[in-house]
């Protein structure tokens, strides 16, 4: 019996602790504009990804199909990889 309510805490402690991490999605479209000095890429849906570092946006141009990895964290988008779409 004691077994099993250490392994009921146990779980409900390793839920917990992952409820609040931020899983990475990723988005397709057309660069509609890259701001560097913001380190932003917005593509044609309107939806603004940032980047913490300059280095994915250096690679790519407007009118590019990207495929870019991010998290969302409540209304911003933080961009983490951008990878060119290839058919």
């Amino acid at each position: 019996m004691k077994f099993t309510h250490m392994l009921i805490a146990a779980v409900a402690v390793a839920t917990m602790a992952f409820a609040g991490a931020a899983w990475a999605a990723e988005a397709k479209g057309a660069i509609k504009a890259i701001d560097a000095a913001k380190k932003t890429i917005t593509l044609d849906d309107g939806k603004v990804y940032t980047f913490a570092t300059p280095n994915p946006i250096a690679g790519v141009s407007v009118g590019q199909t990207v495929i870019i990895t991010f998290t969302a964290a409540g209304a911003a988008n933080n961009g983490e990889l951008v990878r060119i779409y290839v058919k």
